[in-house]
């Protein structure tokens, strides 16, 4: 099954998220990038879009991106914002940041 690692991020960031939030050490952005873009309809559009991404795109470098994105969006749905740790980040964007590098070092 080629979705293994996207599973395993989601699943992995979701138990680190819950344990942030049981020990009072997580913070909740209803934006992106230092609270920009607070608004419903872009996380309606990038739900779109990482869906288009689960079925079209192969490989580890996609794998990483699109359970970053998608454990992020069920943080959206669930909790209203991403749960980020104290510093600002999680292990989500961390796999998204990782997937993108390694596509673009890939690319030819």
């Amino acid at each position: 099954m080629r979705q293994q690692l996207a599973v395993g991020v989601v699943v992995g960031d979701q138990l680190i998220k819950w344990w942030w939030l049981q020990q009072g050490v997580a913070m909740i952005n209803r934006g992106v990038a230092f609270g920009l873009w607070a608004n419903d309809i872009w996380w309606a559009a990038a739900g779109v879009i990482v869906g288009y991404l689960w079925w079209t795109k192969k490989g580890r470098q996609w794998d990483l991106i699109i359970g970053g994105g998608l454990s992020n969006l069920i943080d959206r749905w669930l909790r209203g914002g991403v749960v980020d740790g104290e510093w600002g980040f999680n292990l989500a964007d961390v796999a998204i940041i990782l997937g993108s590098l390694w596509l673009i070092a890939s690319r030819k």
